[in-house]
């Protein structure tokens, strides 16, 4: 309570005990309280007058009257201050609570109490908790006294109090206003407490609407109303403070563990109907390219075939294996977005030669379907910008493969320019953009479903956003990645016109930048002919070494051996990690070391991390690569930290595996390696 006369509070004691008023005085810390004394009503209302007390502790049996009249006096001296009057109550401590109550007393004592607990309770009240900060709370009672003791007890802890005077008023505030509780009374002339609640969770539906009934009543069968009614706690006339507010913060706290409950229950609904349409889906996106796989592969034991339909059925198998190997990507990608654990690097990346290789690398796709693959820049581009090269392409090439997909006729471009200052105002951004856009001649997406498009399987009542089509994992995983690049990705799009999809990426400072209106197609004819002039003269080098191969998949080590031994290479295969550590230390002490170890990380016995962990503890000090199914960049550090070299990712890319092994084992003379594996 404010104190306009100082920093202490003043409290004034009323007791004729001259004993109990001893007591009570040494339970408030003179540093802290200026304390006075009355021992009967008169004196009292004098003191309370003169001093203005900004505490009362009051004993309703005083020898000049009942003191019930000595509280209704100095509440009316203290109304403006509204000082709080803490009864201490004798034996008939239920009557001097009710007759106390006709005067907005709600504080409560009895004589008896521990050492220490007045002055606790009197600090409770003085500075209270404010426990219910930012609550809305709705008060019902036809009787002004209980509404004002509700405002001041439950306003001081820091709750709004909105006040109606019946039933029906209260039902008029519940259904335009939100309330985080609703204390009503039981009886009152204009809709009682009771028919209140019924209408509340029956005619509204709020079940999730605490309500706490107030009633003078003292019968077991007003309880049992009560609850049956709809209410979630009851609380009986006179109330006391300290009982209200518990009841009041059990009844919140109740409320929000069972809106979290349902939050929980469907979010969990939700995540198991996601999963089905996951799964149920997956299951086509993969059956699909295995269906060609092993279709192909059974063909290809026809010895009727003709050149033409091997070379078909192998490219077809082929094609269908990267098709598998780009879903399980994504999957990863998506499975990092969701986890938090996506990450970028940002480096100088060149807008132009993002823009040719995109082309070189989605050529081959928009031939497969006769489309037309158009790339260009329009207007000056900088010769660098700050970004993060694998996602930047990442993106393009998901827009891109995305167009193909949904285009049978007409043509794929994309527009590469250096967003202007007039557009970024447009667009309400300060910083530099490269903007990419990818416009396709498709079948376009209806308006209903275009919300819907970077959703991947999250709305899978509204999925596939297109038909015949599976989940659309690429472009969710692309705008995050814009996002990430401090950028975004827009689209629009008409049924049977064709879609527009428009990637925004931060350029970083551009400060050092040298600007430049690229000829694309000029630089494309560039590329093709330096290739075609290099591919000409190079052949493939012979290298000449001993590896071990430890990896316990026996079709993986058919596979690479023949890659290996075609290139020049002595292999030998061990199974587990255990056998790759004793052979590789015996070579050593046999003068035959290996010139390199190519180690699977998931083997039995022992796995390849410990395998090499272990080599280099005693001593083995040559080129380990990790081979591994997983790509995440945890793994590659555990593979790193246990010792190895390099790191190559399943499916193993052949030209991969010859360029990471030509770097550690002796080279050959040039020689045409025959065949093709």
């Amino acid at each position: 309570m404010a104190n306009s006369r100082g920093n202490k509070e003043r409290v004034l004691i009323v007791d004729p005990s001259r004993t109990m008023r001893r007591l009570i005085r040494s339970e408030f810390d003179p540093a802290e309280f200026d304390i006075f004394e009355a021992a009967s009503g008169a004196l009292a209302v004098n003191c309370a007058e003169e001093n203005k007390p900004t505490l009362v502790t009051l004993s309703t049996v005083l020898t000049d009257g009942d003191g019930v009249d000595t509280c209704r006096r100095i509440t009316e001296l203290l109304k403006e201050l509204e000082s709080p009057i803490i009864v201490v109550t004798s034996k008939n401590a239920e009557q001097e609570r009710a007759l106390a109550a006709q005067y907005g007393v709600v504080h409560f004592i009895h004589k008896g109490f521990k050492p220490g607990a007045l002055a606790e309770y009197a600090r409770e009240i003085l500075k209270p908790k404010r426990s219910l900060e930012g609550k809305r709370l709705l008060v019902v009672d036809d009787s002004p006294v209980p509404r004002a003791c509700l405002r001041r007890s439950l306003g001081a802890q820091g709750a709004t109090i909105v006040e109606a005077e019946d039933g029906r008023s209260a039902l008029d505030l519940v259904t335009t206003q939100p309330f985080d509780l609703v204390i009503t009374d039981q009886f009152m002339a204009n809709m009682n407490g009771l028919d209140f609640m019924r209408i509340v969770r029956h005619s509204l539906n709020q079940d999730e609407l605490p309500i706490i009934l107030m009633s003078a009543a003292t019968c077991h069968s007003v309880l049992t109303s009560a609850l049956a009614g709809g209410a979630n706690d009851f609380i009986r006339k006179p109330f006391e403070a300290v009982e209200l507010l518990a009841r009041v913060n059990n009844c919140l706290r109740a409320s929000a563990l069972s809106r979290r409950l349902q939050a929980a229950v469907g979010e969990a609904e939700y995540a198991n109907r996601t999963k089905s349409a996951f799964f149920a889906t997956m299951s086509h996106e993969i059956r699909t390219p295995l269906t060609a796989v092993i279709g192909y592969a059974e063909q290809l034991k026809d010895v009727s075939l003709t050149p033409e339909e091997r070379e078909a059925a192998i490219f077809a198998i082929g094609r269908s294996g990267e098709q598998l190997v780009e879903l399980i990507d994504e999957v990863n990608d998506y499975a990092k977005i969701e986890s938090g654990n996506m990450s970028v690097a940002l480096d100088d990346v060149s807008p132009l030669n993002l823009l040719l290789d995109l082309q070189k690398s989605m050529q081959v796709f928009a031939d497969e379907k006769g489309l037309k693959l158009i790339v260009e820049s329009v207007g000056p581009i900088p010769d660098r910008i700050r970004s993060d090269p694998v996602r930047l392409q990442q993106i393009l090439e998901n827009l891109v493969d995305n167009a193909v997909k949904y285009t049978s006729e007409g043509e794929i471009r994309v527009t590469m320019r250096f967003v202007s200052d007039e557009r970024r105002e447009l667009n309400r951004t300060a910083a530099p953009l490269m903007e990419f856009v990818v416009a396709d001649t498709g079948i376009g997406i209806d308006s209903e479903k275009l919300q819907y498009v970077f959703e991947a399987f999250g709305n899978p009542e509204h999925s596939p956003i297109h038909a015949g089509g599976g989940i659309e994992l690429g472009l969710a995983i692309s705008r995050h990645c814009a996002r990430m690049l401090g950028g975004n990705i827009v689209v629009k799009s008409e049924p049977d016109v064709g879609s527009v999809f428009t990637a925004f990426v931060a350029t970083g400072d551009l400060t050092s930048a040298k600007w430049s209106t690229p000829d694309v197609p000029a630089e494309i004819r560039r590329r093709i002919a330096e290739e075609n002039t290099g591919s000409g003269n190079k052949k493939p080098l012979r290298l000449q070494g001993r590896v071990l191969l430890a990896d316990d998949a026996v079709f993986n080590q058919k596979l690479l051996q023949r890659i290996l031994e075609k290139a020049g290479l002595h292999v030998t295969i061990v199974e587990n990690g255990r056998d790759a550590a004793d052979r590789a230390m015996d070579a050593d002490r046999h003068g035959t070391s290996f010139h390199l170890i190519l180690m699977d990380m998931q083997m039995p016995v022992l796995n390849g991390v410990d395998a090499t962990r272990e080599l280099r503890d005693r001593g083995f000090d040559g080129p380990i690569i990790a081979l591994t199914a997983s790509t995440s960049d945890e793994d590659r550090e555990a593979c790193m930290l246990a010792g190895c070299n390099d790191f190559l990712t399943k499916p193993i890319d052949k030209n991969r595996l010859l360029d990471v092994v030509g770097r550690f084992c002796p080279r050959g003379e040039w020689a045409s390696l025959a065949g093709t594996i």
